[in-house]
């Protein structure tokens, strides 16, 4: 390591002095420990630091208007010089360079027309950022945030007209020039509603690349996700990234990006036909005391019928009754012999429990679809349901209830 130290004074002696401290001043701002005030006798005095091995390779002074210009050349073996620094200096120097390097790949990355690889490159140098201090040139958290709503505010998702039951074409491209380029490699997110087996509704997601010509498709093959809904794409911001950068940056920092993304994102309704045409079906729900006797459950028909039509399938539903399944099909095949389909819900009570301050009912049933015209059975599920109530009454209600939403849940797959 090699520092040339300048001083100016009356005297060629203070032109010395001066010399000395700017080196010592300047090996401070590399080191970033204290080196003027514990070295500077030693160094002014021998033209040595014992601790760092520096000595003096050259001097030269020359008079100047109103004094003296002296000049020193330091030299420090590199291996003593770097075993000086202080931990928080490393760190700071480090976390510079690997900040450069991510900025230097999302700069490959954006000339290979990789934008998301290239914004996932500086906002993992934002969270850098924000550790702390840098080495080198200093890039705030402000200036990376300002670049990474730069790549976004460039990316364009565009939707192509659809094909196919369930199926849509994405286009990712760059938002520069009369032909955009396509973004290669580009992790978009699509959300979407689902149902579970219980019924309950709940935003999920999946991520999809665009591959080299900055295209993929998007099949909603999911047989839970909701029939008639919304699909948004969105540019994919890592997660892990995005919460590490909130936790540093406190509670607002990341909404301008946020916003950009949402803002930048695209909404695309979607319908996907049923697997049976509502005008070929018809849905049965039948209800049993555990003495066998067919009970009417108006509030489990109005459960089952509205949770299909809460993910967009409207069929015909109505309460059942026979002694058994079969005796039930047939009577439904009699009453409805236009219907090449037949969903049968079979929901029984089969086991009460009282306890201290409620009343415990199980329920076992079936969900079954029937080809009429074959007399094939095409799937069936078992239910299993134990709810609580204040009594027998209430008990029932709730079990039924919820017995025709789990069974509703399950024949989403299927219907």
């Amino acid at each position: 390591m090699v520092f040339v130290g300048e001083g100016f004074g009356d005297t060629e002696s203070a032109a010395r002095a001066g010399a000395y401290r700017d080196v010592l001043e300047a090996m401070e701002g590399e080191l970033g420990i204290s080196v003027l005030v514990p070295y500077y006798r030693e160094f002014y005095s021998t033209d040595r630091i014992s601790r760092f091995g520096t000595y003096i390779n050259g001097t030269y002074s020359v008079a100047a208007d109103g004094g003296y210009y002296y000049f020193i050349l330091s030299v420090t073996p590199s291996e003593s010089f770097y075993a000086q620094r202080s931990e928080e200096y490393i760190e700071a120097i480090e976390r510079g360079d690997e900040i450069s390097r991510l900025l230097s790949s999302a700069s490959a990355h954006y000339r290979a027309n990789e934008d998301i690889a290239a914004l996932e490159d500086v906002l993992n140098a934002l969270s850098l950022s924000l550790d702390g201090v840098q080495g080198g040139d200093v890039h705030t958290p402000e200036s990376l945030l300002s670049r990474a709503m730069e790549y976004v505010s460039n990316i364009t998702i565009g939707i192509d007209e659809p094909y196919g039951d369930a199926i849509c074409r994405v286009s990712v491209s760059r938002n520069k020039g009369p032909f955009p380029p396509p973004v290669r490699n580009g992790r978009i997110d699509v959300s979407y509603t689902m149902m579970d087996n219980s019924g309950n509704l709940f935003e999920d997601s999946v991520s999809a690349m665009s591959g080299g010509n900055g295209r993929f498709e998007f099949n909603v093959t999911n047989p839970y996700m909701v029939r008639r809904g919304v699909l948004h794409f969105s540019i994919h911001l890592p997660e892990d990234t995005i919460e590490e950068i909130e936790r540093k940056g406190g509670e607002g920092f990341l909404d301008p990006l946020l916003e950009l993304v949402e803002e930048r994102s695209v909404a695309y309704p979607y319908v996907i036909p049923p697997a049976f045409a509502p005008e070929d079906t018809i849905i049965a729900i039948a209800s049993y005391m555990m003495d066998g006797l067919s009970v009417y459950s108006d509030d489990a028909v109005e459960i089952f019928s509205e949770q299909l039509r809460t993910v967009g399938l409207d069929y015909d539903t109505i309460a059942a009754t026979g002694e058994d399944e079969r005796e039930m099909l047939a009577s439904l095949i009699r009453a409805y012999p236009e219907k090449r389909y037949i969903v049968i819900v079979y929901l029984g009570v089969s086991d009460y429990r009282e306890a201290f301050d409620a009343v415990y009912v199980r329920i076992d049933g079936r969900a079954s679809i029937i080809d009429t015209d074959t007399g094939s059975m095409i799937a069936q599920r078992t239910i299993f349901v134990a709810e609580k109530g204040e009594d027998a009454e209430s008990a029932e209600r709730l079990a039924f209830e919820r017995g025709a939403r789990i069974a509703g849940g399950m024949l989403l797959k299927y219907l």
